[in-house]
Protein backbone atom coordinates (compact mmCIF):
# COMPACT_ATOMS: atom_id res chain seq x y z
CA UNK A 1 0.00 0.00 0.00
CA UNK A 2 1.37 3.47 -0.92
CA UNK A 3 0.61 6.85 0.62
CA UNK A 4 0.61 9.78 -1.87
CA UNK A 5 0.62 13.48 -1.18
CA UNK A 6 -0.44 15.69 -4.06
CA UNK A 7 -0.01 12.68 -6.30
CA UNK A 8 3.52 11.97 -5.19
CA UNK A 9 4.49 8.84 -3.38
CA UNK A 10 5.57 9.54 0.19
CA UNK A 11 5.56 6.28 2.14
CA UNK A 12 5.22 2.75 1.08
CA UNK A 13 3.61 0.20 3.40
CA UNK A 14 3.46 2.79 6.27
CA UNK A 15 7.12 2.03 6.92
CA UNK A 16 9.44 4.79 8.05
CA UNK A 17 13.04 4.56 6.90
CA UNK A 18 14.97 2.41 9.35
CA UNK A 19 11.84 1.66 11.36
CA UNK A 20 10.12 -1.36 9.93
CA UNK A 21 6.69 -1.70 11.48
CA UNK A 22 5.80 -5.12 12.79
CA UNK A 23 2.40 -6.20 14.14
CA UNK A 24 3.71 -7.26 17.49
CA UNK A 25 6.23 -4.46 17.89
CA UNK A 26 4.36 -2.46 20.50
CA UNK A 27 2.47 -5.34 22.13
CA UNK A 28 4.13 -6.90 25.18
CA UNK A 29 4.94 -10.51 24.83
CA UNK A 30 2.77 -12.74 27.05
CA UNK A 31 4.51 -14.56 29.84
CA UNK A 32 3.37 -16.45 32.89
CA UNK A 33 3.09 -14.38 36.06
CA UNK A 34 4.83 -15.44 39.21
CA UNK A 35 2.67 -16.54 42.15
CA UNK A 36 3.49 -13.31 43.98
CA UNK A 37 2.42 -11.23 41.00
CA UNK A 38 -0.78 -13.20 40.62
CA UNK A 39 -1.68 -12.77 44.29
CA UNK A 40 -1.15 -9.01 44.18
CA UNK A 41 -2.99 -8.45 40.91
CA UNK A 42 -6.15 -6.36 40.92
CA UNK A 43 -8.11 -9.16 39.33
CA UNK A 44 -7.18 -11.58 42.12
CA UNK A 45 -7.87 -9.05 44.87
CA UNK A 46 -11.26 -8.22 43.37
CA UNK A 47 -12.08 -11.93 43.05
CA UNK A 48 -10.97 -12.63 46.61
CA UNK A 49 -13.07 -9.77 47.91
CA UNK A 50 -16.10 -11.02 46.01
CA UNK A 51 -15.57 -14.53 47.38
CA UNK A 52 -15.28 -13.18 50.93
CA UNK A 53 -18.51 -11.24 50.48
CA UNK A 54 -20.24 -14.40 49.30
CA UNK A 55 -18.90 -16.43 52.23
CA UNK A 56 -19.76 -13.77 54.78
CA UNK A 57 -23.19 -13.31 53.27
CA UNK A 58 -23.96 -17.01 53.27
CA UNK A 59 -22.65 -17.34 56.84
CA UNK A 60 -24.83 -14.47 57.99
CA UNK A 61 -27.83 -15.96 56.21
CA UNK A 62 -27.14 -19.32 57.84
CA UNK A 63 -26.92 -17.69 61.26
CA UNK A 64 -30.15 -15.84 60.60
CA UNK A 65 -31.82 -19.09 59.54
CA UNK A 66 -30.77 -20.98 62.67
CA UNK A 67 -33.57 -21.87 65.07
CA UNK A 68 -34.12 -19.65 68.08
CA UNK A 69 -32.39 -20.84 71.22
CA UNK A 70 -35.28 -22.51 73.02
CA UNK A 71 -33.24 -23.88 75.92
CA UNK A 72 -33.79 -27.46 74.77
CA UNK A 73 -30.10 -28.22 75.37
CA UNK A 74 -29.91 -26.42 78.69
CA UNK A 75 -27.77 -28.11 81.32
CA UNK A 76 -29.61 -26.16 84.03
CA UNK A 77 -33.09 -27.02 85.24
CA UNK A 78 -35.46 -24.13 85.84
CA UNK A 79 -39.08 -23.91 86.95
CA UNK A 80 -42.00 -21.53 86.55
CA UNK A 81 -42.28 -19.35 89.65
CA UNK A 82 -45.79 -18.01 90.24
CA UNK A 83 -46.68 -15.48 92.97
CA UNK A 84 -50.27 -16.60 93.53
CA UNK A 85 -53.21 -14.27 94.02
CA UNK A 86 -55.68 -13.02 91.42
CA UNK A 87 -55.70 -10.76 88.38
CA UNK A 88 -52.72 -11.10 86.05
CA UNK A 89 -50.19 -11.64 88.83
CA UNK A 90 -48.41 -14.35 86.90
CA UNK A 91 -48.99 -17.60 85.03
CA UNK A 92 -48.40 -19.17 81.61
CA UNK A 93 -51.10 -19.18 78.95
CA UNK A 94 -51.58 -20.78 75.54
CA UNK A 95 -53.52 -19.65 72.44
CA UNK A 96 -57.30 -19.80 72.29
CA UNK A 97 -57.72 -23.13 70.51
CA UNK A 98 -58.92 -26.64 71.34
CA UNK A 99 -55.45 -27.99 72.21
CA UNK A 100 -54.97 -30.56 73.73
CA UNK A 101 -58.45 -31.78 72.74
CA UNK A 102 -58.71 -34.74 75.14
CA UNK A 103 -61.64 -37.13 75.51
CA UNK A 104 -61.84 -40.56 77.15
CA UNK A 105 -58.30 -41.28 78.36
CA UNK A 106 -55.63 -38.81 79.45
CA UNK A 107 -52.80 -38.19 81.89
CA UNK A 108 -51.68 -34.91 83.44
CA UNK A 109 -48.33 -34.71 85.23
CA UNK A 110 -46.32 -31.99 86.97
CA UNK A 111 -43.73 -31.30 89.62
CA UNK A 112 -45.03 -28.66 92.02
CA UNK A 113 -43.61 -26.76 94.99
CA UNK A 114 -46.48 -25.03 96.85
CA UNK A 115 -45.69 -22.22 99.26
CA UNK A 116 -49.11 -21.61 100.84
CA UNK A 117 -52.42 -23.41 101.45
CA UNK A 118 -54.99 -20.64 101.25
CA UNK A 119 -58.02 -20.85 98.96
CA UNK A 120 -58.07 -22.13 95.37
CA UNK A 121 -54.71 -22.54 93.68
CA UNK A 122 -54.67 -24.27 90.29
CA UNK A 123 -51.56 -25.46 88.47
CA UNK A 124 -53.07 -26.96 85.25
CA UNK A 125 -56.29 -25.62 83.78
CA UNK A 126 -58.44 -25.44 80.65
CA UNK A 127 -61.75 -23.78 81.40
CA UNK A 128 -64.79 -26.11 81.20
CA UNK A 129 -62.55 -29.03 80.25
CA UNK A 130 -60.17 -29.90 83.12
CA UNK A 131 -58.51 -28.29 86.12
CA UNK A 132 -56.08 -29.61 88.74
CA UNK A 133 -54.96 -27.81 91.85
CA UNK A 134 -55.19 -27.48 95.59
CA UNK A 135 -58.03 -26.08 97.68
CA UNK A 136 -56.85 -24.93 101.09
CA UNK A 137 -53.82 -27.17 100.59
CA UNK A 138 -55.73 -30.33 99.53
CA UNK A 139 -55.36 -31.82 96.03
CA UNK A 140 -58.55 -31.56 93.96
CA UNK A 141 -59.68 -31.76 90.35
CA UNK A 142 -62.68 -31.06 88.11
CA UNK A 143 -63.80 -32.00 84.62
CA UNK A 144 -66.14 -30.27 82.21
CA UNK A 145 -68.03 -31.08 79.02
CA UNK A 146 -66.55 -28.19 77.06
CA UNK A 147 -69.19 -25.60 77.94
CA UNK A 148 -69.69 -26.07 81.69
CA UNK A 149 -68.17 -27.81 84.70
CA UNK A 150 -69.58 -30.98 86.20
CA UNK A 151 -71.95 -30.68 89.12
CA UNK A 152 -70.64 -30.91 91.74
CA UNK A 153 -67.50 -29.67 90.05
CA UNK A 154 -64.70 -30.19 92.55
CA UNK A 155 -63.63 -33.68 93.57
CA UNK A 156 -61.24 -33.93 96.50
CA UNK A 157 -58.48 -36.44 97.01
CA UNK A 158 -58.41 -35.74 100.76
CA UNK A 159 -54.62 -35.67 100.40
CA UNK A 160 -52.80 -32.59 101.58
CA UNK A 161 -49.92 -31.13 99.59
CA UNK A 162 -46.60 -30.69 101.35
CA UNK A 163 -45.65 -27.04 101.63
CA UNK A 164 -42.22 -25.73 100.60
CA UNK A 165 -41.08 -28.99 99.03
CA UNK A 166 -41.09 -30.54 95.58
CA UNK A 167 -43.62 -33.29 94.84
CA UNK A 168 -44.66 -35.09 91.67
CA UNK A 169 -48.36 -35.42 90.86
CA UNK A 170 -50.08 -37.44 88.13
CA UNK A 171 -53.81 -37.60 87.38
CA UNK A 172 -54.65 -40.57 85.14
CA UNK A 173 -58.12 -40.80 83.57
CA UNK A 174 -59.24 -44.05 81.97
CA UNK A 175 -62.89 -43.88 81.01
CA UNK A 176 -64.86 -43.44 84.24
CA UNK A 177 -61.86 -44.16 86.46
CA UNK A 178 -59.34 -41.67 87.80
CA UNK A 179 -56.11 -42.52 89.60
CA UNK A 180 -54.06 -39.96 91.49
CA UNK A 181 -50.34 -40.66 91.95
CA UNK A 182 -48.25 -38.73 94.43
CA UNK A 183 -44.46 -39.08 94.06
CA UNK A 184 -44.97 -42.15 91.91
CA UNK A 185 -47.21 -43.99 94.37
CA UNK A 186 -50.93 -44.60 93.85
CA UNK A 187 -52.80 -42.44 96.36
CA UNK A 188 -56.39 -42.38 95.00
CA UNK A 189 -58.33 -44.82 92.81
CA UNK A 190 -61.80 -43.38 92.21
CA UNK A 191 -64.83 -43.98 90.04
CA UNK A 192 -65.96 -40.80 88.37
CA UNK A 193 -69.60 -39.80 88.71
CA UNK A 194 -68.99 -37.33 85.92
CA UNK A 195 -66.45 -38.54 83.39
CA UNK A 196 -67.28 -36.64 80.20
CA UNK A 197 -64.22 -34.70 79.12
CA UNK A 198 -65.16 -32.08 76.55
CA UNK A 199 -63.01 -29.88 74.36
CA UNK A 200 -63.16 -26.11 74.40
CA UNK A 201 -61.39 -23.22 72.71
CA UNK A 202 -60.33 -21.63 75.97
CA UNK A 203 -56.58 -21.25 76.51
CA UNK A 204 -54.58 -23.85 78.39
CA UNK A 205 -53.03 -22.24 81.47
CA UNK A 206 -50.29 -23.36 83.85
CA UNK A 207 -49.90 -21.73 87.25
CA UNK A 208 -53.49 -20.58 87.60
CA UNK A 209 -56.78 -20.01 85.87
CA UNK A 210 -57.28 -16.91 83.73
CA UNK A 211 -57.13 -13.94 86.12
CA UNK A 212 -57.91 -16.03 89.20
CA UNK A 213 -56.96 -18.97 91.45
CA UNK A 214 -53.25 -18.58 90.79
CA UNK A 215 -50.81 -21.06 92.23
CA UNK A 216 -48.34 -19.80 94.82
CA UNK A 217 -45.00 -21.55 94.40
CA UNK A 218 -43.24 -23.27 91.52
CA UNK A 219 -44.37 -25.54 88.70
CA UNK A 220 -42.13 -27.65 86.47
CA UNK A 221 -42.07 -30.55 84.00
CA UNK A 222 -45.74 -30.28 83.01
CA UNK A 223 -46.86 -33.06 80.64
CA UNK A 224 -50.19 -33.90 79.04
CA UNK A 225 -50.80 -37.28 77.40
CA UNK A 226 -53.81 -38.51 75.41
CA UNK A 227 -53.45 -41.94 77.02
CA UNK A 228 -53.90 -43.44 80.48
CA UNK A 229 -50.36 -43.96 81.75
CA UNK A 230 -49.70 -47.09 83.78
CA UNK A 231 -48.34 -47.02 87.32
CA UNK A 232 -44.94 -48.22 86.12
CA UNK A 233 -44.84 -45.55 83.41
CA UNK A 234 -45.66 -42.80 85.89
CA UNK A 235 -42.98 -44.03 88.30
CA UNK A 236 -40.31 -44.42 85.62
CA UNK A 237 -41.11 -41.21 83.78
CA UNK A 238 -41.28 -38.81 86.71
CA UNK A 239 -37.47 -38.60 86.87
CA UNK A 240 -36.90 -38.34 83.12
CA UNK A 241 -36.47 -35.10 81.23
CA UNK A 242 -37.27 -34.45 77.59
CA UNK A 243 -33.81 -35.62 76.50
CA UNK A 244 -34.43 -39.12 77.82
CA UNK A 245 -38.19 -39.46 77.50
CA UNK A 246 -38.16 -38.38 73.84
CA UNK A 247 -41.35 -37.50 72.00
CA UNK A 248 -43.71 -40.50 72.07
CA UNK A 249 -46.79 -40.10 69.90
CA UNK A 250 -49.19 -39.94 72.87
CA UNK A 251 -47.28 -37.06 74.50
CA UNK A 252 -49.19 -33.96 73.40
CA UNK A 253 -47.67 -31.33 75.63
CA UNK A 254 -44.42 -31.01 77.55
CA UNK A 255 -43.21 -27.74 79.10
CA UNK A 256 -40.00 -27.73 81.17
CA UNK A 257 -39.56 -23.92 81.50
CA UNK A 258 -35.85 -24.08 80.62
CA UNK A 259 -35.99 -21.19 78.13
CA UNK A 260 -32.95 -18.90 78.45
CA UNK A 261 -34.88 -15.67 77.83
CA UNK A 262 -38.00 -14.17 76.31
CA UNK A 263 -41.66 -14.80 77.10
CA UNK A 264 -42.29 -18.02 75.12
CA UNK A 265 -42.46 -21.40 76.85
CA UNK A 266 -41.87 -24.00 74.15
CA UNK A 267 -43.74 -27.27 73.90
CA UNK A 268 -40.96 -29.89 73.85
CA UNK A 269 -43.34 -32.56 72.54
CA UNK A 270 -43.93 -30.87 69.18
CA UNK A 271 -42.74 -28.03 66.96
CA UNK A 272 -46.28 -26.69 66.45
CA UNK A 273 -46.20 -23.06 67.55
CA UNK A 274 -49.88 -23.02 68.51
CA UNK A 275 -49.08 -25.31 71.46
CA UNK A 276 -46.46 -22.99 72.99
CA UNK A 277 -47.28 -20.89 76.03
CA UNK A 278 -46.44 -17.29 76.91
CA UNK A 279 -45.96 -15.49 80.20
CA UNK A 280 -48.91 -13.55 81.53
CA UNK A 281 -48.29 -10.99 84.23
CA UNK A 282 -45.04 -11.29 86.17
CA UNK A 283 -44.02 -14.91 86.66
CA UNK A 284 -40.33 -15.77 86.47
Amino acid sequence: MKLRVFGKPLLSGFALPGFPVQESKFLPKKRRKSLFEALRSKRFVRGLGFALVLVMGSTFAALQAQATDTGADSEMDYALVTPGGTGTSGYAIGPSNNFPNLSTNATWEAWIHPTDAIGFEQFINKEHSFVFGVLDGVYQWAFGNGTSWSNPSWVTTNIRASLNSWQHVAFVKSGSNLKFFLNGALAVDATLAFHALGSSNTPLTIGGRINSDHFAGRVDEVRIWNSARSASQVLAGMHQNHKTIGTPSDLLGYWDFNEPSGTTIYNRATAVASTNLTFQGTPS
